[in-house]
């Protein structure tokens, strides 16, 4: 569980520094919007993320590295997962729409 929520936290950083490449004055308005969407979400994820990581030693502490079920977590780990998604389909959409825009 600890080791898949770094891999996710790391995809969504990484994400963040692809997208962040791209040129933003070959992009369509929609592509712009979008991208610009990608980014707050990814952003939103990888905080929550850090969020869900920072309660790892408490849960070491308490015996249990069963993150989904710290009361404390559960959102965090939600909007984290949710925020994963979210953002590489609206990154996708955006360079998609880039390249035929």
């Amino acid at each position: 569980m600890v080791d898949g929520l770094k891999l996710s936290i790391g995809l969504a950083a990484g994400g963040l520094v692809f997208s962040a490449g791209l040129e933003p004055n070959s992009l369509s308005p929609f592509s712009k919007i979008v991208l610009s969407a990608a980014w707050g979400i990814l952003a939103i994820a990888v905080a929550a993320g850090l969020v869900s990581f920072a309660r790892i030693p408490v849960a070491v502490a308490n015996r249990t590295l069963d993150l989904r079920g710290d009361k404390y977590l559960n959102v965090p780990g939600m909007v984290h997962d949710l925020g994963l998604i979210l953002g590489f389909l609206a990154l996708g959409v955006a360079m998609v729409s880039s390249l035929w825009g």
